[in-house]
C-alpha cells in the first residue's frame, strides 16, 4: 500500500467513524461502506450483512438510546487491504434503554460511558467490505453501574 493509498483507507474509516456515528450523518454511508460488506465481533459470532442500510440501523440504534454520542481515535494503521483503528466510543446514556450482552435491561441512567474497541476494517473498491472488532463486554455494564469494577469485593 502506498502512502496515498494507505491516507486514503484511513480517510474512508474516518469518515464512517466520523461524520456517520459521531455526527449522525447517514448520506455519507453509500460512501463508506460497500453494499455486500458485513461487520462480525472477534470473540465469536458469525459475520453478519452490514452494507449502508444496515449500517445506518446500527448507527441510529446506538445513539437512540446516549446523546453526545462520540467516536474518538486513538491510533490510526494501515497496511495492504486494512485498516486497524483503536478507538474509544460513549456518551451519555440519558435516552433509552440498553441492553447488556449478559441480557440486563438497564434503563437510562445519565452516565457518561467510554467504551474501548478495537476495528480492524478491510476495505474493496475504496469501501469498507468487512469490519471485524473487539471490545470488553465488561464495560458498559460497569460504567453504567450494574456490573462491579474489576477488582472490586
Amino acid at each position: 500500500m502506498t502512502s496515498s493509498s494507505a491516507d486514503a483507507a484511513k480517510a474512508v474509516v474516518l469518515r464512517w467513524l466520523g461524520p456517520a456515528w459521531s455526527e449522525g450523518d447517514y448520506a455519507v454511508l453509500p460512501e463508506c461502506i460497500a453494499p455486500n460488506a458485513t461487520i462480525r465481533f472477534l470473540a465469536g459470532g458469525e459475520p453478519r450483512p452490514y452494507g449502508p442500510t444496515q449500517a445506518e440501523a446500527h448507527i441510529r440504534e446506538a445513539r437512540a438510546r446516549v446523546s453526545d454520542y462520540r467516536y474518538t481515535v486513538h491510533r490510526l494503521v494501515a497496511e495492504g487491504d486494512t485498516v486497524v483503528a483503536v478507538t474509544t466510543f460513549g456518551g451519555v446514556h440519558d435516552r433509552g434503554p440498553i441492553t447488556t450482552r449478559a441480557g440486563a435491561v438497564v434503563p437510562p441512567t445519565g452516565r457518561r460511558t467510554a467504551i474501548a474497541e478495537v476495528l480492524v476494517c478491510r476495505l474493496a473498491g475504496g469501501k469498507i467490505a468487512e469490519v471485524q472488532y473487539l471490545l470488553d463486554g465488561t464495560q458498559l455494564p460497569q460504567q453504567l453501574g450494574v456490573a462491579p469494577h474489576a477488582g472490586a469485593s
